[in-house]
């Protein structure tokens, strides 16, 4: 009998199974006792590989179809007792004789462009298709046994490896601009919706780059200079659209206003300007309200009668004094900021490469 650690890891779906997935690719799913599956791998349709790097201190999200190789390492793993505290209104603990599994990964990318990533992932269902089966594992980052339970006991995703896929030699790019005068710049992966704050003073840097295309965001005192990379073209019925169906979102912000629409049905961009009107809770010593700016840029797509929203990419914010006025920020569209290309081979001219903005 499968103990519980390693019955939870498995699901069987269905056929008729309601979820989603996206396109598949060929692939082997091999755990960590042995057990391998050969099919079609896939994630959830419209998910993707999110993962904490931790010598680059920047997050990352990956395609599927960009893989070659996942591989798992066990990070730290140890036995631990359960405790609970001796009273109610107490700190002590008090240990039980008991123990239960606890092991911590790192994730090892490798991307067919060259680059590995190895870090924290954020976990995600993986599938395999075998023969009318749709098996469903998980990518963690940690995992917790039951009492009683051994580290063997613990099974998880050891490596998915994909039919013909070749890594070739690029490697992490650096994004340099030059914007005197600017006071914030952020880079924005066009494909994979992730940004990157740029560090330092003009010309500003971001390194750890994936190759691909970035738009770029230059925050002025008055004005942002920026441009957004989406294909296709918007009609005046879907911009009504997308505004109505961002109004519907109720968050923090009271106030939204979108300052650009970009793309088609099937990829749309909107960039997106949000005010906190009302009090909040955040105040001054005399009680006074503080407000608050900020910008993003949303991805949608449109699904039948209804516009669903695949990412929001943080841009800039703002903290405005009690009783400052909002500013009124000029939008300023830039085509030389958009789709800026970092090459994906090694010692390639645009794998490191400089932007001046005017």
């Amino acid at each position: 009998m499968k103990s519980r650690s390693r019955t939870a890891a498995l699901m069987m779906v269905l056929a008729g199974s309601s979820i989603a997935l996206a396109e598949g690719r060929v692939g082997t799913l091999t755990l960590s006792d042995g057990t391998a599956y050969t099919g079609e791998v896939s994630l959830t349709k419209g998910k993707k590989i999110d993962l904490y790097v931790v010598d680059q201190k920047k997050r990352y999200s990956v395609d599927l179809a960009e893989v070659v190789e996942i591989t798992t390492e066990v990070e730290k793993e140890s036995l631990e007792h359960p405790w609970h505290f001796i009273e109610e209104s107490r700190s002590e603990k008090v240990y039980l004789p008991e123990t239960y599994p606890l092991r911590k990964y790192l994730l090892h990318v490798k991307l067919a462009s060259g680059p590995e990533l190895v870090g924290h992932v954020t976990a995600a269902p993986i599938y395999v298709r075998v023969e009318d089966e749709k098996l469903r594992y998980l990518l963690l980052a940690d995992q917790k046994g039951e009492v009683n339970e051994s580290l063997t006991d613990l099974v998880y995703v050891k490596s998915v490896t994909f039919e013909g896929a070749e890594a070739g030699g690029g490697k992490l790019c650096r994004l340099g601009i030059d914007a005197p005068g600017a006071l914030e710049v952020r880079a924005v992966d066009a494909a994979r919706d992730r940004g990157f704050e740029a560090q330092g003073k003009s010309p500003f840097r971001v390194t750890g780059l994936l190759p691909g295309g970035y738009d770029l965001f230059v925050k002025y005192d008055d004005r942002i200079r920026c441009a957004v990379t989406a294909p296709g073209e918007l009609t005046e019925v879907e911009k009504k659209e997308l505004g109505a169906r961002v109004q519907q979102i109720e968050e923090f912000f009271d106030e939204k206003r979108i300052r650009g629409y970009f793309g088609g049905r099937d990829r749309a961009k909107v960039l997106l300007e949000m005010r906190r009107v009302k009090d909040t809770t955040d105040k001054d010593e005399s009680g006074a309200s503080y407000h608050h700016v900020r910008w993003e840029v949303w991805s949608l797509h449109k699904l039948e009668t209804t516009w669903q929203v695949d990412a929001r990419v943080f841009l800039f914010r703002e903290r405005l004094d009690p009783g400052a006025p909002f500013p009124e920020t000029e939008v300023v569209i830039d085509p030389k900021l958009g789709d800026v290309r970092l090459d994906q081979q090694a010692g390639s001219a645009s794998a490191d490469r400089t932007v001046s903005v005017e």
